[in-house]
C-alpha cells in the first residue's frame, strides 16, 4: 500500500473530494516530519510514535578498495508502534 491507496481508501469511505484528501495526507506526512525534523516525539494515538534518533560516529570502510573511514553522525527516524497497533496485526 502506497500513499495514492491509502488516498483512495479515504476517498471511498468519505464524501470528500479526491483533491482534499491528498492534500491532508501531504500536510499530515510533512508535519510528522516537521516536527521530528525539530526532535519532538510525533505520537498518535492508536497508532505509534514517530522519533528522529541520532546515530553515533562509526568506523566504516568502502567496500571497493576497502579504504578505512569515519561514517559521521546522523539522525535517522524511528517508528515505534502502539500497542492497539500490534493487537490488530497480530488479530488478538
Amino acid at each position: 500500500m502506497n500513499k495514492e491507496d491509502i488516498v483512495r481508501a479515504i476517498h471511498a469511505k468519505t464524501d470528500y473530494n479526491y483533491p482534499t484528501i491528498n492534500e491532508i495526507v501531504d500536510e499530515t506526512l510533512e508535519s510528522i516530519m516537521y516536527g521530528m525534523a525539530c526532535g519532538e516525539k510525533v505520537k498518535i494515538f492508536k497508532f505509534g510514535t514517530f522519533e528522529a534518533k541520532t546515530r553515533a560516529e562509526r568506523q566504516g570502510f568502502n567496500p571497493r578498495t576497502k579504504e578505512k573511514l569515519v561514517i559521521p553522525e546522523c539522525k535517522v527516524p524511528t517508528f515505534k508502534p502502539s500497542v492497539v497497533m500490534k493487537d490488530r496485526i497480530n488479530d488478538r
